[in-house]
């Protein structure tokens, strides 16, 4: 099977930090009050005359094996919860058209209350096989051609305490690195990235006069070429007044350096924060700052239910993006996210359908993807969401 080497020749693990992720989380396991292990294992044949999915007169045939072991993993104790599932596919070529491949995928979650009401401490880790070009040719179920291995892992610790009701402090340090391995073209600006935020937060609940000190530190980096792409130095305060329980409303003032394009910049930062708790059920929060490029802010509206829960959440900021699975197998329906795109264009049903029909031929793409794909950009960039 295909294994990759450093240069000595020795074999090299190409997702040690989730295996020391999964080393990590053993004590906790060990202490658990409750565990569940749910192992599974699926196997596919597929019988193909064009294993490679190539345009050569006379393509490779072959029958291919896919093993494909699992396990669940859900662990609870009285201070942590630890949920993962970790697997891997085993292709076994029997005509040798390519090389057998191990391609291991897994999750891990893990969150630990260390220290009772002060000290926290959340990791993540996930390994996944990413689709490296979307327009690139594949078969419906093809799980080896194209392939790029992603791991991307978190660590974050933070402290987390409440010194009266209306009175607490939340300091907290995020980490997040995205790795890859796999055969990049050489124009290809794909790189490894690293992404840091430290917040500081002191807040007191209007009673009905309230205020908080936030200070705030953002960092992503590409390694190879250009290290430090974007980062943001904040600190605000924040005034606030409870006209009612159920709203208030908040004064923002602070200042920013922000660096960027090999550019640094110091600016001031205003703006109003609007807290409103209509119904016990119903949550709006929303703010509006005057930054260095403009209006930027936040919306988040929940709405809760016996039968149904709803969600809505908008933001405006600087950010940049190391690495975006927007097609993944859960919403890969290509040809309805074309459709939701050429609606207000094209509202007759089927001259639509026959627009999303020639775009898919044209770029030769398929209706939908069996593995995630890949969307990166790696500069910053005005990154603006409605979810």
């Amino acid at each position: 099977m295909a294994c990759e080497t450093d240069r000595t020749g020795r074999p090299r693990l190409r997702y040690g930090a989730l295996f020391l992720a999964v080393g990590a989380c053993l004590p906790f396991v060990a202490s658990a009050q409750s565990l569940r292990i749910e192992p599974a294992i699926e196997t596919t044949i597929t019988a193909s005359d064009n294993s490679r999915v190539s345009s050569e007169p006379n393509p490779a045939k072959d029958v291919i094996i896919d093993v494909a072991p699992s396990v669940l993993v859900r662990s609870r104790g009285a201070s942590y919860t630890l949920d993962g599932t970790l697997s891997a596919n085993f292709l076994i070529y029997t005509n040798k058209s390519q090389e057998n491949r191990f391609l291991p995928r897994g999750n891990l979650t893990l969150n630990a209350n260390l220290v009772d009401r002060w000290v926290y401490f959340d990791a993540s880790a996930l390994a996944e096989q990413i689709v490296a070009d979307p327009f690139a040719p594949r078969g419906a179920n093809d799980r080896s051609l194209d392939k790029i291995n992603s791991l991307r892992y978190r660590i974050s610790p933070y402290i987390q305490h409440y010194f009266t009701p209306s009175l607490s402090l939340l300091a907290r340090n995020d980490n997040i690195w995205t790795k890859r391995r796999g055969d990049f073209a050489a124009a290809d600006t794909r790189r490894d990235s690293s992404f840091r935020r430290n917040s500081l937060v002191l807040e007191q609940r209007p009673l009905p006069f309230g205020y908080s000190v936030e200070l705030g530190q953002e960092t992503t980096s590409f390694f190879g070429g250009v290290e430090t792409v974007l980062s943001i130095d904040s600190a605000r305060a924040v005034a606030s007044y409870a006209f009612d329980p159920t709203f208030n409303l908040g004064l923002i003032a602070g200042t920013e350096r922000t660096e960027y394009a090999l550019l640094t910049s110091t600016d001031q930062i205003g703006g109003v924060r609007i807290q409103w708790f209509p119904t016990e059920r119903t949550e709006l929060k929303a703010s509006l700052e005057k930054r260095y490029f403009g209006t930027g802010g936040t919306l988040q509206w929940s709405h809760r239910s016996p039968f149904i829960g709803m969600f809505v959440s908008a933001s405006s900021e600087p950010a940049a993006i190391g690495t975006s699975f927007v097609f993944n197998p859960d919403g890969g329906d290509v040809r309805a996210l074309l459709d939701n795109i050429f609606r207000t264009r094209y509202p007759n049903d089927a001259d639509r359908a026959v627009v999303v029909g020639n775009v898919l031929s044209s770029l030769g793409v398929p209706g939908g993807f069996a593995q995630p794909i890949e969307v990166f950009s790696d500069y910053a960039q005005l990154r603006q969401l409605i979810n």
